[in-house]
């Protein structure tokens, strides 16, 4: 079955690897987890970067109706509101963009790694515990404690996990590559 983070299909796949013992699997799975935050965070920089331009050009485009509203004071005082509403325009449309639309995006956007980074290192940890033989019930205990206590019970019920230390169970919808017995992975 599909694994619901991308990730864990790829853990799944190393963990049935024997020529990778714990510490190459977890190096190699930090190495790709890595890849991906580099990826996400360049985009969050980008975005954050792009925040800062459209108050300048508002900037810009105050002084522009600044000037303007300068050298209407002597000649045609009609001229002046405009000017003046032209400089408030650009500044209000710069600051609206960035405040409004570009930072909180990149804000989304590191959001978005910080989460993607513990999914994956829950997935690091659990392919780890796995690796080492350790129980489904001492699995599920290790990576629920990084949880909400909500998240905990909804997971318990959507995979029939009980975590009485004398029914160690297995999790329903591992791979088969992995053996129920103790979770470790098949000798191919």
């Amino acid at each position: 079955p599909e694994a619901p983070h991308p990730f864990m299909n790829e853990a799944y796949f190393f963990l049935g690897k024997n020529y990778l013992d714990p510490f190459e699997l977890r190096n190699v799975l930090l190495k790709r987890s890595d890849y991906f935050r580099k990826r996400y965070q360049a985009d969050y920089k980008t975005l954050n970067a792009l925040g800062k331009f459209p108050p300048a050009f508002g900037l810009l485009g105050a002084t522009t109706g600044m000037i303007s509203m300068m050298t209407q004071l002597s000649g045609r005082p009609d001229q002046i509101g405009p000017a003046m509403a032209t400089a408030l325009v650009a500044t209000f449309w710069g600051i609206a963009v960035a405040n409004l639309i570009i930072l909180p995006l990149a804000d989304y956007a590191n959001r978005v790694v910080q989460e993607d980074q513990s999914v994956r290192a829950m997935i690091i940890e659990g392919i780890l515990a796995i690796r080492e033989g350790q129980p489904t019930v001492i699995v599920f205990e290790r990576l629920a404690a990084q949880l909400a206590p909500h998240l905990r019970n909804e997971l318990k019920e959507a995979y029939n996990i009980s975590t009485r230390l004398d029914n160690l169970g297995t999790l329903e919808g591992m791979p088969e590559e992995v053996s129920a017995a103790g979770g470790n992975p098949k000798v191919g």
